[in-house]
């Protein structure tokens, strides 16, 4: 019995390293599978006591996994970071050209021209061609209000569309993740579902900030800014309500979660719609009021060619939005007042109309510096955006580097593990035919 047992066990051994070589050439297949992480066949050694008989060999184990949860959400989290940081500096990237600093160029060029026609004009105030100028080059700063207040409502609609996209986005991964935890529970620990599982996660991480909790079995519950989203095979897909002005994410209750959107890329595309862009706009808009009244305000003091007192402003716009509805009134040159009211057909309005191109307003800036101003804090905010982007970007590769040494699959490691698992087979086919023989010989001599 001894020889037979210790057959037994030998081919046992042989079906056992059989399997340690298909785990190792798994792995080797998986090396460059994003989110694949390498495996290892566990050895149990079997009792020996060759006093009661027991021949002792080895058993398989179970398949372990290498996958790290604190090195997956480590890349998470960094993930969350850069996403938010990263979205922003391309948010406000798409704003900054608007607001050029360089000479001749956008509204402070038009600024200057209009300034430059009434300088003009105070020199020959009765003479047409000067008039129509102003009116010409009020007409163009106007425009540029009018386009630079438009682009920026332009790129709020496009962000709420990003902003959709995202949320979509969000729930179809939830939805995702919902099948496989379904795969889980009928197939148990699988590599292929735990990598798919992990690269599902990444992304989500890039796009809004969640918690994870794993269940012994391998599935995950996700509460995604602080809700509910996933709980064994059932998600809960958030939403976006956009009816108002603002963009708000609502949990599957209807709840308003927006202020726990803290990190990812709906993070970032939330502070662009709803704080960043407005913020900007409300500069250009208090910009835009400001010129027109004081422009306004002026001209109301004098009178035009005919002596008479303006029954119209050069500028009018709405409340709610000045730099979009800048308008200019269809005004004749003549009707300009470019004359004090004491002094009918003279230049003293004209010269009070330029020298507001460098009186101070109640905050005792200049247009020009207002608008310095402006360009300086879109300008700053995306710098420090890009800067932030860079440092989480860097922080976020050097995670993932770590998971990589962590579980990720080692040619070299690998190669050690083949020759090992090679090694122990041949012994143990060796190890058979011996004793294969010595059995055959054991039943010919009881012939």
């Amino acid at each position: 019995m001894g020889l037979f047992n210790s057959l037994l066990s030998t081919a046992n051994t042989m079906r056992v390293y059989e399997r340690s070589l298909n785990t190792v050439q798994n792995n080797v297949a998986n090396a460059n599978t994003p989110g694949y992480a390498k495996q290892r066949q566990e050895l149990v050694a079997q009792r020996f006591d060759l006093d009661v008989g027991i021949v002792g060999g080895v058993q398989v184990g179970r398949v372990v996994d290498s996958r790290s949860a604190a090195a997956e959400r480590s890349v998470q989290q960094a993930n969350e970071q850069f996403g938010r940081s990263d979205q922003l500096a391309k948010d406000l990237g798409t704003i900054e050209p608007l607001f050029p600093v360089t000479e001749g160029a956008g509204l402070p060029a038009a600024l200057n021209r209009f300034f430059a026609a009434t300088s003009q004009a105070s020199v020959s105030p009765n003479d047409q061609a000067s008039r129509e100028v102003i009116l010409d080059r009020a007409q163009e700063l106007a425009t540029n209000f009018n386009q630079l207040g438009g682009a920026l409502a332009d790129a709020r609609s496009n962000i709420n569309g990003q902003i959709r996209q995202t949320v979509t986005r969000v729930n179809e991964i939830a939805g995702q993740l919902a099948q496989v935890n379904q795969q889980r529970g009928a197939a148990g620990d699988d590599p292929a579902l735990s990598t798919k599982a992990s690269n599902l996660l990444e992304e989500l991480s890039v796009l809004v900030n969640y918690q994870s909790v794993e269940q012994t079995d391998g599935r995950v519950s996700l509460y995604a800014a602080g809700s509910l989203l996933l709980i064994g095979d059932t998600a809960y897909p958030v939403s976006l309500d956009a009816s108002g002005g603002q963009s708000i994410v609502r949990d599957s209750q209807g709840v308003d979660v927006t202020a726990k959107v803290t990190g990812g890329r709906l993070s970032g595309l939330l502070e662009s719609h709803n704080q960043a862009i407005p913020a900007v706009q409300s500069g250009l808009d208090g910009f835009a009021r400001d010129f027109a009244d004081r422009v306004n305000l002026v001209l109301d003091g004098g009178v035009d060619q005919f002596g008479t007192r303006p029954t119209s402003p050069l500028f009018t716009y709405e409340d709610a939005s000045p730099s979009t509805t800048f308008t200019v009134n269809p005004l004749t040159p003549q009707q300009l007042a470019l004359a004090s009211a004491t002094a009918p057909g003279g230049n003293g309005n004209a010269l009070d109309l330029t020298s507001l191109s460098t009186a101070k307003n109640t905050d005792g800036k200049t247009f020009s510096e207002t608008y310095g101003d402006l360009s300086a804090q879109v300008g700053r905010q995306v710098l420090s955006y890009r800067d932030t982007a860079e440092v989480h970007g860097q922080i976020y590769a050097q995670a993932k580097s770590v998971r990589q040494e962590t579980q990720g699959v080692s040619l070299n490691e690998e190669a050690a593990q083949l020759i090992q698992a090679q090694r122990a087979y041949q012994a143990a086919a060796q190890l058979f035919r011996t004793l294969n023989d010595l059995t055959e010989a054991a039943i010919n001599i009881g012939r």
